[in-house]
């Protein structure tokens, strides 16, 4: 079984130190952000033309350390139609990190008691 979390801490660190901090921390997998700082856009590390080599090289460094990449998170929220142009991105960059898992968090406008009807 593999443990990850979110490399939450990229936007202040990088990803790289990002993952050999949670590698010392130890987990046995990371959770490749792909959302950008607010939120909006894909990480923009990968809004080149150059991205799957990106995240490629990503990987290439997880693997050198001995920390899989075993999912991802695409750009939130789901609902804003900018983000949704990301959303292929989000799975090539995903396969290229050598995710097996993209999440993509549905956006529900319903209230709590229209969801219990």
């Amino acid at each position: 079984m593999l443990i990850s979390t979110h490399t939450a801490l990229r936007n202040k660190i990088g990803y790289e130190k990002n993952i050999e901090l949670l590698k010392k921390a130890g987990f046995t997998a990371f959770d490749l952000g792909l959302d950008g700082p607010n939120d909006i856009i894909i990480e923009s590390r990968f809004n080149g033309d150059d991205y799957r080599e990106q995240a490629y090289k990503l990987r290439e460094f997880a693997d050198s350390i001995g920390l899989p990449c075993n999912q991802s998170h695409a750009p939130y929220p789901s609902h804003v139609e900018q983000v949704n142009s990301y959303f292929e991105r989000a799975l090539e960059c995903t396969a290229e990190a050598g995710g097996k898992i993209c999440i993509i968090h549905p956006m529900c406008f319903a209230t709590v008691e229209e969801n219990a009807e």
